[in-house]
């Protein structure tokens, strides 16, 4: 592998280089400060009871979806390709704001008629509504903004403050096992703080002018906003789905031992989303300018997408027993087996960056929400067959053969559909 190309990028692109390093960071507080209360969370409430907090997050998670509309996407985009003009800035701002706005009132309506009409999360309404500060703390962040400007160090900042609120008020005020309701609560308040902090930042510091939007803007927004609502929602569904679905269909104690394998997993792939939001700007430029050039770039970032990911899965797979027996030493045999399956699914993911934001930054958005809403359906299909047969290992097995096949098919879809765009040489790294 040519590192030194790898190496010169770095080096000739240090707004990506800082974005990246700001991003790594950001991840590296995201599970050094909550893993200093996992162990203490597991340990009060058991796996099985924990379990129950994880799910409850997930399903909030849905809700973080419907309010945030895809604009992690669209209004990057936007953000990136008039980043130097404020006025334009401004006009973005606003309208997404608003439409935000509105989103968060029918995903709080929403939320509380599922509690109040469906048996099963009626049972635990107060878990489930004392969650409900999660949404209000991701919807406004607002990262789409400092991605867009390529200014992430701002986000790490904010994160910090986010997760050291969330880990002072766990141990200071979670207690006693009874007290798991209120987990998810005080990380939505730390969320909220953040998002308190974020919108302060864009209006004083870089200049940004809030108005409320018409009613033709917030339309606009939805309108143009749709396919990638309907991808991120599939993709969140996927992804949140292996828990949800695992609860609905097997114990609670199997969902304990996935989540713990599944903590690990997700841990490795919030570093592929680094490379993604790190990324998203600078193809979006490049897509505009030259697609030898676009290629040239994205062969780089295969070749330090597997330079990193596959010996973190190598070590991921070998030392599996360890890292689960930190968490719960009690079923670590079982949660063992659960991360060998899933342990380089990260590296597959990170491989489908390429043909992922290539579509969408050439604003091939049908194609992506089409591809999206199979694997969806895949997923699902997967896990209620298998989970339902072998439990937490019918959930890790779909796991790895969703992340594969969501990969190959952002390929073959770029490939077949959009043969000019084709990034499939970016395979060929060794060249």
């Amino acid at each position: 592998m040519n590192l030194e190309r790898i190496k010169q990028i770095l080096l000739t692109n240090r707004v990506l280089a800082n974005n990246f390093l700001s991003l790594t960071a950001l991840q590296a507080t995201n599970f050094v400060l909550p893993w200093l209360v996992f162990p203490y969370l597991v340990g009060l409430f058991g796996s099985e009871v924990y379990g129950q907090v994880v799910f409850a997050q997930a399903f909030m998670y849905y809700f973080v979806v419907l309010a945030d509309y895809g604009f992690n996407i669209s209004a990057t985009r936007e953000t990136s390709l008039h980043r130097h003009d404020p006025t334009k800035l401004s006009e973005i701002f606003s309208k997404v704001i608003t439409t935000k706005i509105y989103l968060l009132i029918a995903a709080l309506l929403a939320l509380t008629m599922v509690v109040c009409l469906v048996p099963t999360f009626r049972a635990d309404w107060q878990l489930h509504l004392l969650s409900s500060p999660l949404i209000l703390g991701q919807v406004f962040l607002s990262q789409w903004f400092f991605q867009g400007i390529e200014q992430m160090k701002f986000m790490t900042i904010l994160n910090v403050v986010i997760k050291t609120i969330f880990v002072v008020a766990t141990f200071w005020l979670v207690q006693v096992p009874q007290d798991y309701i209120w987990v998810n609560f005080w990380q939505g308040i730390g969320g909220i703080c953040g998002t308190g902090v974020s919108i302060y930042l864009i209006i004083n510091r870089f200049k940004i002018k809030f108005s409320w939007a018409n009613t033709d803007k917030v339309k606009q927004q939805l309108y143009e906003g749709w396919p990638i609502f309907v991808s991120n929602l599939s993709t969140i569904l996927s992804i949140n789905s292996n828990v949800f679905i695992l609860n609905l269909v097997s114990s609670k104690t199997q969902v304990g031992y996935f989540v713990v394998a599944q903590s690990f997993f997700l841990m490795m792939r919030a570093i592929a989303n680094v490379f993604y939001t790190t990324l998203f700007p600078r193809v979006c430029s490049l897509v505009g300018q030259s697609y030898e050039q676009l290629v040239t770039f994205l062969k780089s970032i295969v070749k330090l997408s597997i330079v990193f990911f596959l010996p973190i899965g190598i070590l991921c797979f070998v030392f599996a027993g360890q890292l689960t027996s930190y968490l719960d030493a009690e079923n670590a045999i079982y949660e063992t087996i659960l991360l060998r399956i899933i342990c380089f699914a990260p590296l597959i993911a990170a491989l489908g960056i390429g043909p992922s934001q290539t579509l969408l930054a050439n604003n091939f958005r049908k194609i992506f929400s089409t591809v999206s809403v199979i694997g969806l359906f895949v997923n699902l299909l997967l896990n209620f067959v298998l989970s339902f047969a072998y439990g937490a290992l019918g959930t890790a097995i779909t796991t790895l053969v969703v992340e594969l096949f969501f990969t190959v098919a952002l390929f073959g879809a770029l490939h077949y559909q959009y043969p000019k765009h084709s990034v499939l040489s970016t395979l060929v790294f060794w060249k």
